[in-house]
C-alpha cells in the first residue's frame, strides 16, 4: 500500500503550520487465510498555530479506491476489507471533510496562550493498526496495491 498525506489549515496566518506524516513504511501483507497480521503504523501530525486563542486538530485515514492487481489481473481488494484499528477504514460517514474516512483524532483541543508571537507549537502521535480482513478467497496469486491517505485539519 501506499501512503498519502494531505494537510487542511484555514487561511490564517504565513507562520501557521500543520503536517502529518507517517514515522516509517507500512509492511507488506500475506493474503494466506480470510484476515491477514495487523501490521502497525504511527501517524504524526505537528503543528504550530499563532493566530488564535485555540483551535481544533482533526486527522483520518481514508481509501477512495480498491486495492488492484498488475497487468491484466482484473481481481480486486476492496477498500471495505482494509481494516483499521479492527473496523473498516470505510466508516460510512464524513469525517475530516471526506466521505468515509476513519476519524484518528476528531477535534482535538489546541489552546494557544497568549497572542501576537506567541504559538503553540506541538505534535501528536497515533499508531494505528492496520490490516485486511474478510477478502475474496479466490483472488488470484499477484501482487495488490492501493493507497491509504491521512489528512489532517486545523479549525
Amino acid at each position: 500500500m501506499v501512503l498519502v498525506a494531505a494537510v487542511s489549515v484555514p487561511a490564517l496566518y504565513a507562520q501557521d503550520s500543520l503536517s502529518i506524516g507517517v514515522q516509517s513504511t507500512l509492511p507488506k501483507f500475506q493474503l494466506t487465510g480470510t484476515t491477514t497480521s495487523t501490521n502497525n503504523l504511527v501517524v504524526i501530525t505537528n503543528w504550530k498555530v499563532t493566530s488564535t486563542l485555540f483551535a481544533h486538530l482533526s486527522t483520518c485515514a481514508y481509501m477512495t479506491g480498491p486495492m488492484t492487481g498488475t497487468g491484466n489481473n482484473t481481481d480486486t481488494i476492496s477498500q471495505n476489507f482494509v481494516q483499521v484499528n479492527g473496523a473498516s477504514i470505510v466508516t460510512g460517514s464524513t469525517n475530516c471533510g471526506i466521505p468515509s474516512a476513519t476519524p484518528i483524532v476528531t477535534n482535538q483541543l489546541i489552546w494557544i496562550l497568549g497572542s501576537g508571537n506567541s504559538a503553540l507549537s506541538g505534535s501528536r502521535s497515533n499508531p494505528l493498526g492496520i490490516s485486511i480482513s474478510g477478502y475474496p478467497s479466490n483472488l488470484e496469486p499477484d501482487t495488490y496495491t492501493g493507497t491509504i491517505s491521512l489528512i489532517a485539519s486545523v479549525q
